[in-house]
């Protein structure tokens, strides 16, 4: 798969949080710099990373996980 970047923002306690992922790198490039402009007292970062495709999810039909499934009203 080709690789995407996503900006990252600091929250002043060393940790960086996902801001907006699966952009090219000019978009995440612009997006850094206008944040930064916008809001000067945290750190941006832009990262690259592979997207991992996605799996099917499964589901059990025959579960129950409240009380609506148990009557039909």
């Amino acid at each position: 798969m080709k690789a995407k970047f996503k900006v990252l923002e600091s929250d002043n306690q060393g940790y960086f949080n996902l801001h907006t992922d699966d952009l090219t790198k000019a978009e995440a490039s612009e997006l850094r710099d206008r944040l930064a402009g916008y809001f000067p007292q945290y750190n941006y970062i832009v990262e690259e990373y592979t997207p991992q495709p996605k799996s099917n999810r499964r589901y059990n039909n025959k579960a129950v996980d409240g009380w609506e499934d148990l009557y039909s009203y």
